[in-house]
């Protein structure tokens, strides 16, 4: 069992937010498009990609429809983001994009 800095706490688990994906499952760029286009205002699409807090935050403002529009402007970004960025920044930890940093090369 994997621990995290707040594996000491008497905490329940769905109280404990992080940024971590699930183990070896890689985040597909046009689901999170998707979800982000339709349901965007719910945060669904931060949830899809490991970011609880995010979903949480964009469900709040969904109240004040500050969130339809962070959800359009997401879609848009996902979209017309490329596949290694995409993967480096919302990907699984270690998984290879790739790209060799070291050597600038594919």
């Amino acid at each position: 069992m994997a621990t995290t800095p707040y594996s000491s706490l008497l905490l329940p688990k769905f109280l404990i937010i992080t940024g971590d994906t699930v183990q070896g499952q890689m985040r597909n760029k046009t689901t999170a498009g998707l979800f982000a286009l339709f349901l965007g205002w719910a945060g669904i699409h931060r949830f899809y990609l490991g970011q609880t807090g995010l979903g949480i935050l964009y469900f709040i403002l969904m109240f004040f429809g500050v969130s339809f529009v962070l959800g359009l402007i997401d879609a848009i970004v996902f979209f017309t983001m490329d596949e290694n960025e995409f993967a480096r920044k919302y990907g699984t930890p270690g998984q290879s994009t790739g790209y060799d940093k070291r050597s600038d090369r594919y």
